[in-house]
């Protein structure tokens, strides 16, 4: 067995490349806040929205993807990937299955929802109760998120290079806090599609130097399986490639439907074609992403079975990083310090912080809109313009500080396999109010009362479930299968009280005109064929002029249709 784990390569050229980054990150928000600061009508929905501000679909369909890809998936998805096959592909692919319900359903109702964000809907859907429940729940899980996102890089690389963690962590939180508050929501899409091509090129030096590096010669090497039939196998302890698929697709049902963060991106562009570009490019690059990171895994499986590692021994990655217990993110992050040359180490260590710092800046401009939007501007109408825009730059810190104690508390109890502790945030927090969308836009019955008994039912059942698996450790228990009980059971409950109810009659009848998918007017459903008819075109003039009349024609009538859907909604 080779001596891979003897010491890190780490240098000062890594540093120098890593410090390099850091501050070229603020070279954007800098600009846009020199940029806001000659814009006179600059104001708080430009701020945290960039409301009527142009930006391209492949800028908006960047910083989703980025967004999503956090450095849990980054640093994590090869150790997996490594320890058990493809099998958690079956997350990933879970964006495919639910484009047509995003497309189809969740854009043409928020693109008319009145207001700054998602939960508006639940407002006007349900009533502020619902809305109110829905933001803290969004606001709670993006705290805890983003003090995961931001200890997960720090921690693998303390463990390898010689730094203090809490220095470290200090160093990123106040970087991306500063980006964040000067750049505004159009800094952080900038910034997120710059990140973006930075860590696809750090995965893609990981795959490049993993092929090079491997002894193919060697009686050791071995190529890694990517499936087999007990991925299958369903228990208390595996959910399997069958609940694996159905967990991820509730968690990105979440993400893409119910999440400020990826959700307010669905209104940054001037027309609907911008963002259904956006959701189709961002499909793109998610397929590329499953290909890079789990073929990364299978690379890794492969180099480390060439230096005459047991790649197939349940501790493999402990051997491998020479720790007991090791976490799956430790093993690319060993690969990262210890085999990659001198400069690249500090390139894709770089990565691993764009993935944290793009999911954490996108985290904090959406928590400082939903605050406002969803709690201030409601109890406090009367707040002045300047007010609102200051309040947010001091909501930006606030809640940037808050992300910071949770990474300091996930230190100082020297927390390890976050994978566990994401998913049951999901199933706590997010699920639930997935469920709680789609009842609103799929149902006519679903009242606010039922849907309300859903959310605290599914609470009650999930919080203890939870303490018992990750705190006490009483039972084990997969916790993917967390967010698929919360989401049944906020399904279940919610519309069967909200039957009851209505037999009882008590409760009243709510206007729904285009607020469910049975309650659309002739003039919304004409508006959304529009809408594709006029995508379709689009594309069209790009190649042939011919049709740019046409264009233009459709482009009047979904105008003249929009005001007459807002009036009717």
């Amino acid at each position: 067995m080779d001596n891979l784990s003897a010491k890190s390569s780490f240098t000062w050229l890594d540093w120098i490349v890593m410090i390099l980054y850091m501050l070229g990150v603020l070279v954007i928000p800098i600009f846009f806040f020199w940029q806001s600061k000659k814009d006179k009508k600059f104001n708080s929905s430009k701020y945290l929205t960039a409301k009527n501000m142009r930006v391209p679909a492949i800028v908006v369909a960047l910083s989703i993807w980025a967004t999503a890809l956090s450095s849990l998936t980054f640093l994590g998805t090869p150790g997996l990937a490594f320890k058990t096959g493809w099998m958690w592909i079956a997350g990933q692919i879970t964006i495919l299955a639910i484009t047509p319900y995003l497309t189809k359903i969740i854009i043409p109702f928020y693109r008319r929802i009145k207001g700054s964000t998602s939960y508006t809907y639940l407002q006007q859907r349900f009533n502020y109760a619902v809305r109110f429940i829905g933001s803290i729940s969004f606001i709670l899980f993006h705290i805890f998120r983003m003090g995961i996102v931001l200890y997960i890089p720090a921690l693998t690389i303390t463990l390898f290079v010689d730094i203090n963690i809490y220095l470290l962590l200090f160093i990123v939180s106040i970087i991306v806090i500063i980006s964040t508050f000067l750049g505004g929501f159009k800094g952080v899409l900038y910034t997120d599609a710059v990140q973006g091509f930075v860590l696809m090129l750090g995965i893609f030096l990981v795959i490049i130097f993993g092929l090079a590096k491997t002894n193919w010669s060697a009686s050791t090497t071995k190529l890694h399986i990517l499936f087999s039939k007990d991925q299958w196998k369903i228990s208390l302890t595996s959910g399997g490639i069958f609940f694996i698929f159905i967990s991820n697709y509730i968690s990105t049902m979440f993400s893409y439907s119910a999440s400020q963060d990826i959700v307010q991106r669905y209104k940054t562009g001037k027309t609907i074609s911008t963002t259904y570009k956006s959701i189709y490019i961002n499909v793109i690059l998610v397929a590329i992403t499953i290909l890079f990171f789990y073929g990364a895994g299978s690379i890794l499986y492969t180099y480390y079975s060439s230096h005459g590692f047991e790649v197939d021994a349940k501790n493999a990655i402990d051997q491998i990083v020479g720790r007991d217990k090791a976490a799956n993110n430790l093993l690319l992050s060993n690969f990262i310090v210890k085999v990659l040359p001198m400069g690249i180490s500090g390139l894709v260590v770089s990565a691993v912080f764009a993935a944290s710092q793009s999911t954490v800046s996108s985290s904090l401009n959406s928590l400082v809109t939903t605050f406002i939007n969803d709690i201030v501007i409601v109890f406090y109408n009367k707040i002045k313009e300047k007010s609102k825009l200051f309040l947010s730059y001091i909501l930006t810190i606030v809640f940037g500080f808050l992300g910071f104690l949770v990474t300091i508390l996930l230190a100082a109890t020297k927390q390890q396999n976050l994978i566990d502790y994401f998913l049951g945030i999901v199933g706590l927090l997010g699920a639930p109010l997935a469920a709680v969308f789609l009842l609103g836009v799929v149902t006519k019955k679903t009242n606010a009362i039922g849907a309300l008994t859903g959310l605290i039912i599914s609470f009650l059942i999930t919080l203890p479930i939870w303490i018992l698996v990750k705190i006490t450790k009483t039972i084990k228990f997969d916790t993917i299968y967390l967010g698929v009980i919360s989401f049944v059971v906020v399904l279940l409950i919610g519309y069967l009280i909200s039957i009851v109810i209505e037999k009882l009659k008590l409760s009243k009848e709510k206007d729904l005109t285009n607020l469910t998918m049975h309650t659309r007017t002739d003039e919304f459903k004409k508006l959304v064929k529009l809408e594709k008819e006029a995508l379709k075109l689009e594309l069209k003039t790009k190649k042939n002029n011919e049709f740019k009349k046409l264009f233009d024609e459709k482009m009047v009538e979904i105008k003249r249709l929009e005001e007459i859907v807002e009036n009717q909604t």
